[in-house]
């Protein structure tokens, strides 16, 4: 065999064993693609979660209406402002609105340490149906989190104590937490 054909056939090897890579590369590159995408979603959950607790935290209450009031005030500020500027592409109708995993801001009270005295604290629980963007990558992820509906259920909670003065007795009544 000449040396100029053996050449060619070596090329034409290496042509058909990329061709046969390729494919499992570009799956590779897109599902890390795809999972940086997620994992700035949830980053973005987990900042607007924070900003939302720390802002109901500096309001002052110690009754159910105010926590009532209180609590829509801060869902309010978390799904106009805080979700919308911190989750890229963010969809509203992509937020989840019912059932026991839910996004929801409440309000609760805990004895302290001491036993006499009693603190109000607030959780902002948010579930977000992050859209799966890249379509092969999607098809398999999707249902890994029990719904096949071309989206993966991101969470985030944050739980911190309201800024009030210590009260001397359980305020009771406050909104309940799901």
């Amino acid at each position: 065999m000449e040396p100029n054909a053996r050449r060619n056939a070596v090329r034409g090897q290496t042509l058909a064993e990329f061709a046969l890579i390729f494919p499992v590369l570009l799956l590779f590159l897109f599902g890390i693609i795809q999972f940086g995408i997620l994992y700035g979603g949830q980053i973005g959950l987990v900042n607007a979660a924070r900003e939302a607790a720390r802002y109901a935290a500096v309001l002052q209450t110690g009754s159910s209406t105010t926590a009532s009031a209180f609590q829509t005030e801060t869902y309010d500020e978390l799904t106009s402002k805080f979700l919308p500027r911190s989750v890229v592409g963010y969809g509203a109708a992509n937020l989840v609105t019912s059932g026991a995993d839910r996004t929801a801001v409440c309000y609760f009270s805990r004895s302290n340490a001491d036993g006499t005295s009693f603190s109000v604290f607030v959780r902002v629980q948010v579930q977000y149906r992050h859209p799966l963007l890249i379509p092969i990558v999607g098809n398999i992820v999707d249902g890994i989190d029990g719904t096949p509906d071309q989206a993966f259920r991101l969470g985030a909670s944050e739980e911190m104590r309201v800024e009030n003065p210590l009260i001397s007795s359980d305020p009771g009544g406050l909104p309940s937490c799901p």
